[in-house]
């Protein structure tokens, strides 16, 4: 009895489920039979360096012509536009922008409205616009063809604050990121998908790393000012990220030179110092400064900018208290040098 129940158990183990492998072989014969993914994949490994940016262009222009009416074929155009991108020196391959952006150009104009490569596809032509105004409108137009992805939302509130930044509208640019800072007030704006909430996570990270260092260069501002915005900016959203960008952003601040120490001392300090000016400094302030002050004056002496202050350069008015350049040449002028014995 114990050895037939056994048998049976073996016997059904190792029977197969019809139903179950005809299913399961239904899924892979459906997975392998997609020749676009299985071409287009194959079109994505290829490597420029291997095979030469020609025959991986000529094959790409021959998968478009073959999947012609299909409007996934966008997704091809796109690729096709990151490959004129790609730079390989050692091989003679440089970038070709116009190309590129040709290629963008028709990938946008393939792909369905509003679907997700036409998303990717109107990023891309904002990200690479050379007009700020065309850039906008396309963010404009994408919003309102999406108006309930909150992913691809966020995504424009960033590129919108990119672009104020970029068109110096400190203002404005807050204002989006303000936005994206308090994205999550709205229950319904935060993605299900836990991919999508983590690209939307790192695009507030963004958005409020950019908007801090965005504020530490706005030389409209004072620098009492730009701290005051900062700090209200991190206390009015405290996370770990805000605090840790936050007192990088005021360090940067407070080691940036005012504007006109910086107009100052390249108006007036001499760019360049001949040794008879080199002999002249010396003479002037070695009793007034110390040892290391001393060792900046002799580095400065070889570079050809001077910047207004670093760890152990010079204060802006010792640097205008230097010898004028005229003085400097007025001075005797060193003795050439000995022939060197032969």
């Amino acid at each position: 009895m114990f050895r037939e129940t056994l048998f049976l158990l073996f016997w059904l183990l190792s029977t197969p489920i019809v139903g179950a492998s005809v299913e399961a072989g239904g899924d892979s014969a459906e997975t392998k039979g997609d020749a676009f993914r299985e071409k287009l994949h194959f079109l994505h490994t290829q490597n420029i360096g291997e095979v030469g940016r020609e025959a991986v262009v000529k094959a790409y222009e021959e998968f478009i012509s073959e999947y012609a009416d299909d409007p996934r074929v966008a997704e091809a155009m796109h690729r096709l536009g990151h490959r004129y991108l790609n730079v390989i020196p050692a091989l003679g391959i440089a970038r070709e922008p116009e190309s590129a952006m040709r290629w963008f150009r028709k990938a946008a104009a393939t792909a369905t409205p509003g679907s997700e490569i036409w998303v990717k596809c109107q990023f891309t032509l904002s990200d690479r616009s050379s007009a700020l105004p065309d850039a906008r409108q396309i963010l404009i137009d994408v919003a309102a063809r999406v108006k309930g992805d909150s992913l691809t939302l966020a995504k424009v509130e960033h590129r919108l604050q990119r672009l104020c930044v970029k068109e110096g509208d400190v203002d404005a640019a807050e204002v989006h990121c303000r936005r994206l800072l308090e994205w999550y007030r709205d229950p319904a704006r935060i993605p299900k998908e836990s991919g999508a909430k983590a690209d939307l996570d790192s695009t507030r990270r963004g958005a409020g790393k950019g908007m801090l260092n965005a504020l530490a260069r706005a030389r409209k501002y004072s620098k009492a000012e730009r701290a005051e915005r900062i700090q209200a900016l991190v206390d009015e959203y405290a996370s770990g990220v805000m605090t840790k960008y936050g007192k990088r952003a005021l360090r940067d601040l407070a080691a940036r030179a005012e504007e006109p120490e910086f107009s100052m001392v390249r108006r007036d300090a001499p760019r360049t110092f001949t040794r008879a000016a080199r002999v002249a400094v010396r003479q002037s302030v070695a009793s007034r400064i110390s040892g290391a002050k001393r060792n900046a004056i002799r580095g400065a002496s070889r570079r050809t900018l001077l910047t207004p202050r670093t760890k152990k350069g010079l204060q802006c008015s010792e640097l205008c208290a230097l010898p004028p350049l005229s003085l400097c040449r007025s001075l005797p002028q060193p003795l050439k040098k000995r022939p060197s014995r032969s």
